[in-house]
């Protein structure tokens, strides 16, 4: 469509130009049928940046889930003003296999597979490996096919279906929480400190453009982080600042904050 022209003008990627472009399609569509459209699973910088554009743009409201709270991969949904919001049409699959007969299977093992379906990876979501198995979150209509076609990953005899609780497998999504002193809620000190590395080189990743909080870049060094951000830093990981507990006797601010696995 026409529109989508200047709204993507200076976009030059072509994937994430792509990708935005089904996702205003998405957009438009959910306004002309007063009907919520859902997009296909992203990256949340890819997603909050579609989020963005979208709601600048259209007359909706944009919610991103991926499935549970800290999903990493997320679906775009488009909600009309005033339309009955419907649940997210994603759903998880569990996949069990038994150890005493296999290596443990990785992330890619489990990807691998689902993807040797013939599925396309923006129908698969986050996979969250645990010993002996794993849980695929997808599209409701990719678990399906998941659910009866998937026998082996890998070598490995495998058996799927659909749990009904899990939160054994989003539970390990969250390491140890940890404190620390920072001596601002500045950037710059905050990342130093939750990712182990110089104040200096803290403010070199951010100029670089590798870090984003809330899965929005950040763009300035001096920009303060707030209780329950969350901190990507690309390479390193990810972090949820959880609270800012109060000051050290010289002032310096504690915090409190939980990684990712």
């Amino acid at each position: 469509m026409a529109y989508k022209d200047g709204i993507l003008k200076g976009i030059e990627d072509k994937e994430l130009r792509l990708f935005l472009a089904k996702g205003l399609d998405k957009a438009f569509d959910s306004l002309k049928r007063y009907e919520p459209r859902f997009s296909d699973f992203s990256d949340p910088v890819k997603a909050v940046m579609l989020k963005g554009i979208a709601e600048r743009n259209f007359e909706v409201e944009v919610r991103l889930f991926g499935g549970y709270e800290y999903a990493e991969r997320v679906v775009a949904g488009f909600f009309p003003e005033y339309a009955e919001k419907e649940d997210f049409p994603l759903s998880a699959v569990e996949i069990r296999y038994n150890e005493e007969y296999s290596r443990r299977l990785s992330h890619r093992d489990f990807l691998g597979s689902v993807l040797g379906l013939g599925l396309d990876r923006g129908k698969i979501g986050d996979i969250i490996v645990k010993d002996g198995g794993a849980i695929v979150f997808a599209k409701s209509e990719a678990a399906d096919f998941i659910m009866y076609n998937l026998d082996k990953v890998g070598r490995t005899k495998v058996s799927c279906n659909i749990p009904t609780d899990i939160t054994e497998y989003t539970e390990t999504v969250m390491g140890k929480e940890k404190v620390g002193v920072v001596a601002s809620p500045r950037a710059d000190a905050v990342i130093s400190k939750v990712f182990n590395v110089s104040r200096s080189s803290a403010a070199e990743y951010i100029k670089a453009g590798k870090v984003f909080v809330n899965w929005a870049p950040l763009e300035s060094v001096s920009g303060h982080i707030g209780e329950n951000d969350v901190i990507t830093l690309r390479g390193k990981g990810r972090v949820k600042l959880l609270e800012f507990m109060g000051n050290t006797k010289k002032d310096r601010l504690i915090v409190r904050y939980v990684e990712f696995n």
